[in-house]
């Protein structure tokens, strides 16, 4: 008997996919995507308060929410409802330390509500939470990782290339223009960090799974995270590809690999120290990619910490609730003091501290470090490319969280942050693999019947 007759082939790519995908895309366009952020546009910024009039108004109305959100949250749900209504056989949820995790961290999350400084404002933001929440779970109900990662991957890249299209269209394109970010329809932090996501992708699939597509996926999502000056993004983005890299290797080439990388940094750090590196590198802007960013203050955030820090006493163990503090009046307050509009804590933990005390960073970080533990398992048992896709985006979600809190934040990065999580405790048996295994053993009893052995059995 010829043994690749039980070689069990590649699971083949769900074609839900395309349902869902599309979907995704559309809620992530709806709901991220803003004219206003156009370069050539005009519009002010953010932090400058363009949002603080249509927040407050809001927060007063949700019937006032633009018309590209409502369509965005809508396709949002219709893409959750799909993948319920679509879920395959023999997938569930099982039992383990990381399920009762986010069980508990659900919990302590809704039950914010019963301490918030602004219950009515915490109850709607729950809304929306759980909402995002049902996505997730139906996503990675749904499909197995290799699908998961490319609806996701799909979603993303559609989400830049939009931007980039508004961007050329409305003629802010000028990258000769030494202070020019790429911002499009989107935040040029948003385009860093779905850049972000998008280079790593490209490089673990490449590396992994081979294919000029996604070194294609690789370089496009390396061009635009350049152009958008995210330096959060870009630091992480290195991090991220390093990881790819030491992921899945031994301890010994892992401990090879730390003394050859220190052995590089010092020799480094002592020639960078023989010679005028460090001054013409601050001076000359080098170190801002050509953006006018305050090193001291951390452009901004780190006065906005202690501030939130010196408002959370006595508040510290539960928060104020889950989106109890980021009310108009309170954001308005935060100006008067820092002379800019900030409208979250810039920081993933600071955010969830706000959130929901240092109880629910506490399971905020071991639900993070659990499910990264599941993905580097499932890279080295069995080895596949998408588990080096998700490990290394829950590693750079660990690295950003310190200046972003995109990860934690429900929307776009947060929902696949979430998926990612949920997809560590669902028990699954792709089709494609029972449909091999089936194969193989009827291709077993066809040869055991047809032997002279079968016939005497």
């Amino acid at each position: 008997m010829n043994r690749r007759n039980f070689k069990l082939e590649p699971p083949s790519i769900d074609r839900g996919v395309w349902i869902a995908a599309p979907l995704l895309s559309l809620a992530l366009i709806g709901l991220v995507h803003d004219l206003g952020y156009a370069t050539a546009l005009g519009g002010d910024s953010a932090e400058a308060g363009r949002f603080f009039e249509g927040q407050a108004e809001f927060q007063s109305d949700v019937g006032s929410a633009a018309t590209g959100r409502i369509f965005g949250f809508a396709c949002l749900l219709l893409a959750g409802i799909y993948c319920a209504l679509t879920v395959p056989r023999g997938r569930r949820f099982q039992w383990n330390a990381l399920s009762l995790l986010i069980a508990m961290g659900l919990l302590w999350t809704l039950a914010s509500v019963t301490w918030s400084v602004e219950p009515h404002h915490t109850l709607r933001e729950l809304m929306r939470l759980f909402a995002y929440v049902f996505v997730a779970v139906m996503l990675a109900l749904r499909f197995d990782p290799r699908s998961l990662c490319l609806v996701l991957i799909i979603g993303l890249g559609a989400s830049i290339a939009t931007a980039v299209s508004v961007e050329i269209m409305t003629g802010g394109f000028r990258p000769w223009v030494s202070d020019y970010r790429l911002s499009g329809s989107m935040h040029s932090g948003a385009v860093g960090s779905y850049s972000m996501l998008l280079v790593l992708a490209g490089y673990a699939l490449a590396r992994q799974r081979g294919g000029k597509m996604w070194w294609l996926v690789f370089v496009a999502g390396g061009t635009t995270l350049l152009l958008s000056k995210a330096l959060a993004a870009f630091i992480a983005t290195a991090v991220g590809l390093a990881a790819i890299r030491f992921m899945g290797m031994t301890k010994r080439s892992l401990a090879l690999g730390a003394c050859c990388s220190a052995t590089l940094l010092a020799a480094a750090l002592i020639a960078s120290s023989a010679t005028d590196f460090w001054s013409n590198f601050r001076s000359g802007r080098i170190d801002t990619m050509g953006r006018d960013f305050d090193f001291k203050s951390f452009n901004g955030r780190i006065p906005l910490w202690n501030v939130l820090w010196n408002a959370s006493d006595g508040k510290r163990f539960e928060g104020f609730g889950y989106g109890g503090f980021w009310v108009s009046d309170q954001i308005e307050t935060l100006n008067d003091e820092l002379n800019w509009y900030a409208s979250h804590a810039h920081s993933a933990y600071v955010g969830t501290m706000v959130h929901v005390g240092l109880v629910g960073l506490v399971l905020l970080i071991a639900i993070g470090l659990l499910a990264l533990r599941c993905t580097i398992h499932r890279v080295r048992t069995p080895r596949t490319a998408e588990s080096y896709v998700f490990a290394s985006w829950l590693v750079v979600a660990f690295f950003i969280g310190i200046a972003e809190t995109s990860f934690v934040e429900p929307r776009d990065l947060g929902l696949c942050s979430a998926a990612i999580v949920f997809s560590c405790v669902v028990s699954q048996q792709p089709a494609a693999a029972r449909q091999s295994v089936a194969r193989a053993a009827a291709t077993l009893r066809s040869v055991h019947s047809s032997s002279p052995e079968g016939h005497f059995a």
